[in-house]
């Protein structure tokens, strides 16, 4: 089950960085699309979160409130259709507020 669904009320709290594809698209349910010639005003679109790349040694990072609480076994992401322009390593922080 997606508990970061936005169908199931989670939601982005805050993003450092969304100049290439808004943070909440990577809370859509559905499979990631691809979409040949759909560009927006930053570029291409892309079905997923991608900020413009930090080159300063630091990282960007988005804070998430899920739609309910959970216990967290396992978690899958998501690069379908980054080739190239996905982050190289990944963390998960969780709390309960």
């Amino acid at each position: 089950m997606n508990v970061a669904s936005s169908d199931l009320g989670s939601k982005v709290i805050y993003c450092s960085d969304e100049f290439f594809a808004e943070s909440c698209r990577m809370l859509q349910s559905n499979e990631a699309e691809f979409i040949e010639d759909k560009y927006d005003e930053n570029g291409k679109w892309m079905d997923g979160w991608e900020s413009r790349r930090r080159r300063d040694g630091k990282n960007d990072f988005c804070y998430i409130r899920l739609g309910s609480k959970s216990v967290i076994d396992d978690f899958n992401i998501d690069t379908s259709h980054f080739t190239g322009n996905y982050a190289p390593a990944i963390s998960i922080l969780g709390c309960c507020a």
